[in-house]
């Protein structure tokens, strides 16, 4: 997904266009890089953190990612709700 944004920052500068950056791509970068994109190893606040999807509350609509953290601090349980 980061390739994408860099590549329409790059064509609006070309085009001298202002390039729009919604703050929820932001939030979806980092939900879709634990969930799917680098799940097994990731780093918040140079804290080692490993995350999850957690199948069987899987539905159509939305799915619960699990996040681990090196520093032994509690789990971290998200709630991720899609839009249909």
């Amino acid at each position: 997904m980061e390739v994408q944004r860099d590549a329409v920052k790059y064509i609006c500068e070309t085009l001298e266009v202002p390039y729009p950056e919604p703050k929820e791509l932001d939030a979806i970068g980092i939900i879709r890089s634990d969930a799917i994109g680098h799940a097994m190893y990731g780093k918040l606040d140079r804290v080692s953190k490993s995350s999850f999807i957690q199948r069987f509350d899987m539905s159509r609509g939305s799915f619960t990612l699990l996040t681990v953290f090196s520093d032994r601090r509690e789990y971290v349980h998200s709630q991720v709700y899609m839009a249909n």
